[in-house]
């Protein structure tokens, strides 16, 4: 079966206590006996838009999807992420292959971001399973990254200073064994400036 949507608009409450608003989906659908998918699907948020490829398999609960956002703004996702900034965005690339029984697949690429007086540029990409974190292909380039907007994104970091960071970070491996290689200029507010 293949159905055919030009234009649809929905508020998805994903998670409490905002829901997710599409103000724009448009694509062709088709639906197998154990599957749904897309090879170009449409869509507008608010302050977002974007195209890309979906797939959803039925038996095993896999879904994969490749998504080209060429405006993306943080406030557009804060209903799946309550921390994401009210402002910023930028433009993205992203592929997510979730699997139900296997460890599952996300990249981000070609980055392009900012956040306050915050960019980010690059790419990422990792492995995530029942007990597994792994980076892989991830070089990102950051300028004037906050220590404060760092524990907003991820809390159980202890951050051993406040201030800005710039420079470039490569990851490889699995958190408890990662390779780590940052080259950046710290500029922390009650200190001079240092290297590492």
């Amino acid at each position: 079966m293949r159905f055919e949507v030009d234009s649809m608009r929905a508020r998805v409450a994903m998670y409490r206590p905002a829901p997710l608003d599409v103000r724009q989906l448009a694509g062709t659908f088709r639906v197998g006996p154990d599957s749904i998918w897309s090879s170009r699907v449409d869509f507008a948020l608010p302050h977002s838009r974007g195209s890309g490829t979906l797939s959803i398999q039925g038996a095993t609960g896999n879904i994969h999807a490749a998504v080209e956002v060429a405006q993306f703004a943080f406030a557009d996702l804060q209903p799946l992420y309550a921390a994401l900034p009210d402002s910023g965005g930028g433009r993205l690339s992203v592929v997510v292959a979730v699997r139900d029984s296997m460890p599952s697949d996300y990249a981000v690429t070609d980055a392009d971001l900012s956040i306050g007086t915050t960019t980010l540029r690059g790419h990422i990409a990792l492995t995530v399973g029942d007990s597994l974190v792994r980076f892989r292909d991830t070089r990102l380039e950051f300028d004037g990254l906050r220590s404060e907007l760092v524990t907003r994104f991820v809390p159980s970091v202890d951050m051993p200073f406040s201030g800005a960071v710039s420079g470039t970070a490569v990851l490889s491996g699995a958190l408890e064994a990662m390779q780590v290689d940052i080259r950046a200029q710290v500029r922390p507010d009650r200190y001079a400036n240092f290297a590492v």
